[in-house]
C-alpha cells in the first residue's frame, strides 16, 4: 500500500512532502488498491495471506511521520516487518491515527515481525516495491532481501 501511494503522490504535482502522501493514502485506499495474497518467508517461517502492506524496515519511521516498526533498533542485524491485513478502504483511513502514534500493532489486523532473511512473493496480484521512496517494481512478483551485517564501512571525521 506505502509503495502505490508512494507512486500516486509522485503524480500529484505541483503537492509535495506529508499533504500530497496522504491525498495519496486516502486516493489508494478508496480508488487503486486491491491488496494481493502475499506469501511470506522470514527465516524458517511461512505466512500467506492478503496484504494491505508488508514493509520491510530497519528504522522506525517511513514517509516522516509514520511509526512503521517503532521498536526496530538499527544495530540488531534483524529487519523488522509490519503487515497489514487486506482491510476495507474506510479501515485503511483509521489505521492511519495508529501508525502515526506507533500503537498499530494493538489492531487485530497488524502484526510486526523480525527476520534475518526474508522473501515475499505475490501469489496473487502484483506486488509493488519500493526502497527508500524509490521504485523498485511497480508490477512484480517476488521481493528478496537478506541482512548483511557490517559490510558496509564508515568513515566519521570530526
Amino acid at each position: 500500500f506505502d509503495a502505490e501511494a508512494g507512486f500516486v503522490a509522485a503524480g500529484l504535482a505541483p503537492l509535495r512532502g506529508f499533504l500530497s502522501y496522504i491525498i495519496a493514502a486516502v486516493l489508494t485506499a478508496f480508488i487503486y488498491f486491491k491488496a494481493p495474497t502475499l506469501e511470506i518467508e522470514y527465516d524458517d517461517k511461512k505466512l500467506v495471506k492478503p496484504a494491505l502492506m508488508c514493509s520491510i524496515m530497519n528504522g522506525t519511521r517511513l514517509g516522516g511521520g509514520f511509526y512503521m516498526t517503532p521498536d526496530a533498533k538499527n544495530d540488531d542485524n534483524l529487519y523488522d516487518i509490519c503487515i497489514v491485513d487486506e482491510v476495507s478502504s474506510s479501515r485503511v483511513l483509521g489505521l492511519i491515527p495508529y501508525f502515526f502514534k506507533g500503537t498499530q500493532e494493538t489492531q487485530d489486523e497488524v502484526i510486526i515481525l523480525q527476520a534475518n532473511k526474508l522473501k515475499i512473493t505475490a501469489v496473487k496480484g502484483n506486488l509493488s516495491a519500493h526502497v527508500d521512496g524509490e521504485t523498485l517494481c511497480e508490477k512484480g512478483e517476488a521481493v528478496e532481501v537478506e541482512m548483511l551485517p557490517n559490510v558496509l564501512d564508515i568513515i566519521c571525521e570530526c
